[in-house]
């Protein structure tokens, strides 16, 4: 049997019986086998309808007086920062609309509610399709990891070790 889980909140594996994990960004826990397949880039976006009626912003700084759809990190509380180039960070003091979700977070921006920074996979199809309109392009921030890790287990499954080498295979495909 294979489960899958989706959350964004930091798993322990050995604690909640989880032979895999994904993540986007880094790691905390630092006794995983961890293997980086790629990266994936963030997209500051807006749709064409938000655009009618709130000029893009010029610059990091003026994210401050636009509508934003916000991703909640809901262990502390708060939304999540958005990161850009050079190491500045915005961080949402209102929204919006809020959620944790980022599939929702998508279809808020979608709708016309806001602004959000989000996943080059939750969002190029739009871009290219013209739904969504990217933002603030050279201030994007530096592609995160993807990371593909298990725990030092031993002796190591090989339904695991199949699985682990299979997404591998197709995450490094991009």
């Amino acid at each position: 049997t294979l489960e899958l889980h989706l959350s964004n909140i930091h798993s322990d594996l050995v604690d909640e019986k989880i032979d895999i994990g994904i993540r986007i960004g880094f790691l905390h826990d630092q006794t995983c086998i961890v293997r980086q397949p790629c990266t994936m880039p963030f997209h500051l976006v807006a749709s064409p309808k938000m655009l009618e009626h709130m000029p893009p912003p010029a610059n990091v700084d003026d994210l401050a007086r636009l509508p934003i759809v916000a991703l909640l990190n809901r262990k502390p509380g708060r939304y999540w920062p958005w990161e850009f180039s050079q190491k500045r960070n915005f961080y949402p003091k209102s929204a919006a609309f809020v959620t944790d979700t980022p599939d929702i977070e998508r279809k808020a921006v979608l709708a016309g509610l806001g602004f959000a920074q989000l996943a080059g996979y939750l969002v190029e199809d739009h871009i290219a399709s013209g739904e969504l309109v990217s933002v603030l392009r050279d201030d994007a921030p530096p592609p995160w990891p993807v990371n593909l890790y298990h725990t030092h287990q031993t002796p190591y499954p090989m339904r695991v070790r199949l699985v682990f080498d299979y997404l591998f295979k197709k995450l490094s495909q991009g």
